[in-house]
């Protein structure tokens, strides 16, 4: 009875209504407290209630459809999500209203693992700074999505991110968020279990373009070479991230290194990536070098020209941005590595050698008249 009370009083409309039945109307509470902060009020009460019946029944939820999507509407909603990441507009007994409502639909989630969408939705608790944390989501995707899902589920999430990647109602933090939290570490996992085949579509096929085949549509669908820039700097860095785990791990799947001639796939892939190497393109130095990082793994599995290696090489020499050092040390150890094992390495260290040194003997020119100078300013004040 109690449960069906609940039910009705949300999808009514509570969430926007004065007042409720067993629950004292604004006009009653007190003069002092707007219809506003009434209706948060009862808003908050009703979460805390679900929430409970949630602790001490894990199940019941999971079939209230109609109630859940109440709660999902307010979550999402930018009214929501506002008056939380500020804090300072809440009343400090509300605090915890985010976490709640996280808790309940995740607990929906668990029941219901095909409801992607509003798994997805529920990263919107890394985006902004919300006064309580979320510790249990976040292992939740760590330990049981990424490691217990299974290749089907994690192939759906893929086809799910795809079609809210192309919706503009859909933020652009949370697509970083859903590549972020779902796809990279889900895939990731999946490869060291030798679980490449069977969570892209099949055996190698790098010439064919097959609609089920999640390389083939990342890469016709998702990136976007003529147009590099068209998403936010946080997007197309895990967007970066995310096709140096499929070159590392499933490059037969896009090119046939006994191929000389390149294909589609990967020439996508490195157009893609090639305007981090221009200097007209000052960008966020992360975006730029995570762009050289895709390059150093195309170079390791392909047959690339020598000109294009030592580019990026040189690129990566000159790099010195604090944000970037991470990234550009992977990316010049996958070069370094590659060509003093490899049976091109012959002429090619004579080669990196010397652009080693040049910029080397560049920067210590640089710091000794950097010196010189700081020790003139000194002197003369």
């Amino acid at each position: 009875m109690l449960h069906s009370t609940f039910q009705n009083n949300m999808q009514s409309g509570i969430m926007s209504s004065p007042a409720m039945s067993g629950i004292p109307s604004p006009s009653t509470v007190s003069p002092l407290i707007s219809q506003s902060s009434a209706k948060q009020d009862i808003q908050y009460q009703i979460i805390l209630l679900v929430s409970l019946l949630v602790k001490h029944d894990e199940q019941w939820l999971s079939g209230q459809h109609q109630l859940v999507a109440c709660i999902r509407n307010v979550w999402v909603s930018e009214e929501f999500q506002k008056r939380h990441m500020k804090g300072d507009t809440v009343d400090f007994t509300q605090w915890k209203e985010p976490k709640l409502v996280v808790k309940c639909l995740l607990n929906f989630v668990k029941h219901h693992p095909n409801e992607i969408e509003l798994l997805f939705q529920l990263l919107r608790a890394f985006i902004g700074r919300f006064i309580p944390d979320f510790e249990f989501l976040r292992d939740f995707l760590e330990n049981t999505v990424a490691c217990n899902y299974t290749v089907e589920w994690k192939r759906k999430a893929f086809f799910k991110f795809v079609e809210v990647f192309h919706d503009s109602t859909f933020p652009q933090e949370l697509k970083a968020k859903v590549l972020q939290y779902v796809i990279i570490p889900s895939f990731a996992i999946a490869f060291e279990r030798g679980e490449g085949e069977k969570l892209i579509g099949g055996p190698p096929a790098p010439d064919q373009d097959l609609p089920d085949n999640i390389i083939s549509v990342f890469i016709n669908k998702i990136i976007d070479p003529e147009n590099p820039f068209g998403t936010s700097d946080a997007v197309r860095i895990l967007l970066l991230q995310f096709s140096c785990l499929l070159v590392e791990q499933a490059s037969p799947h896009i090119h046939d290194a006994a191929n000389k001639r390149q294909g589609n796939k990967l020439r996508r892939l490195m157009t893609f990536a090639w305007p981090c190497l221009l200097v007209k393109n000052c960008v966020d130095p992360a975006t730029k070098y995570h762009g050289h990082l895709l390059l150093a793994h195309i170079i390791a599995k392909f047959a690339i020209h020598k000109r294009i290696v030592l580019q990026v090489f040189h690129s990566l020499l000159k790099a010195h941005a604090v944000e970037a050092r991470t990234v550009v040390k992977q990316a010049l150890e996958i070069l370094t590595c590659l060509y003093a094992c490899c049976h091109r390495a012959g002429r090619w260290n004579t080669m990196l050698t010397h652009w080693t040194l040049k910029n080397y003997c560049r920067r210590r020119t640089y710091l000794s008249s950097a010196s010189t100078y700081a020790s003139t300013t000194s002197s003369t004040l």
